[in-house]
């Protein structure tokens, strides 16, 4: 597992760069500089894109989580000039219940992945320690 919200890692900086005066553009690259993950490579690459004049509808149709979709898309309203701020704090809320509730499920999912390891392994153990002795007997006897 990468990271449980590489998204929330990325809102975290922008707003913390914002909050202290810096440019939605250096707070991006902050993070770029900063983070070794898909995601900053990915906002590496869409920020080269972006200078470069080209077009990033594919960069954004490639991307399967609506979070970091809406957060590429609010960092590209940042750098257009507009106030993100406001709404950079609804979407942290939002990835923060979204990374909770994909916690729930994983944990939910625990028990049962922990009892594959159970069957396989342990399960046949104990029973060759429990009918081991029974089974030498009856081999001794035949």
């Amino acid at each position: 597992m990468e990271s449980i919200a590489p998204p929330l890692k990325l809102i975290l900086a922008l707003r913390s760069g914002l909050e202290r005066g810096e440019s939605v553009r250096s707070s991006a690259q902050k993070y770029i500089a900063t983070e070794d993950d898909e995601l900053s490579r990915l906002v590496a690459t869409w920020m080269l894109l972006k200078n470069q004049g080209s077009p990033t509808d594919v960069l954004f149709a490639s991307l399967k989580s609506p979070h970091r979709r809406a957060v590429l898309m609010m960092v590209e309203r940042g750098l257009a000039g507009e106030t993100i701020y406001p709404t950079l704090s609804r979407l942290e809320e939002e990835v923060i219940a979204a990374t909770n509730s994909e916690l729930e499920e994983f944990v939910a999912l625990l028990p049962i992945k922990m009892l594959i390891p159970l069957l396989f392994f342990q399960f046949p153990a104990f029973l060759l320690l429990l009918f081991g002795p029974l089974l030498l007997q009856f081999l001794e006897q035949v």
